[in-house]
């Protein structure tokens, strides 16, 4: 099977815009990017994100872990495996990204946001995008995830 692993970390500003085609983006659409990037990590097409719409979100959820346990599983599964992470808040809106493995190391991939992948190894950013801007209080994750408008 082909997936298109390395051309998220080769080429992400082509996959990230092409997800994310939104110069503002509506914050109704974070569900869409994350899953139509998962999508594209699977080996489909560059699809974009839907806009201004909700999305009936489907798949089942992990219950809430810490993100260690979502990285620890990632290396214990190997390269090719991902997981659509829902990241929650003390209330709503939540956020949904990826969480992959790319050739041995695991990243956090956010469409969405568009901002370059963040490697786990790099405690700093991925802090400051958990915490500082994230606010995430706790994470889910779901190898079965699917978003329509």
């Amino acid at each position: 099977m082909t997936d298109n692993y390395d051309e998220v970390l080769s080429d992400w500003t082509t996959v990230a815009w092409g997800v994310n085609r939104q110069l503002l983006s509506s914050p109704l659409n974070c569900p869409d990017c994350a899953d139509k990037l998962g999508d594209f990590l699977d080996g489909g097409p560059l699809t974009a994100a839907g806009q201004g719409t909700r999305f009936h979100i489907s798949g089942s959820f992990s219950r809430a872990a810490g993100f260690g346990d979502i990285v620890n599983r990632l290396q214990g599964l190997g390269h090719g495996h991902r997981f659509t992470v829902r990241g929650l808040r003390n209330r709503p809106p939540y956020h949904y990204f990826q969480a992959a493995n790319i050739r041995g190391s695991v990243y956090v991939l956010d469409a969405f946001t568009r901002e370059a992948p963040i490697p786990v190894t790099n405690q700093t950013r991925l802090r400051d995008y958990l915490v500082s801007r994230g606010h995430f209080t706790g994470f889910q994750f779901s190898s079965n995830f699917d978003s329509r408008p």
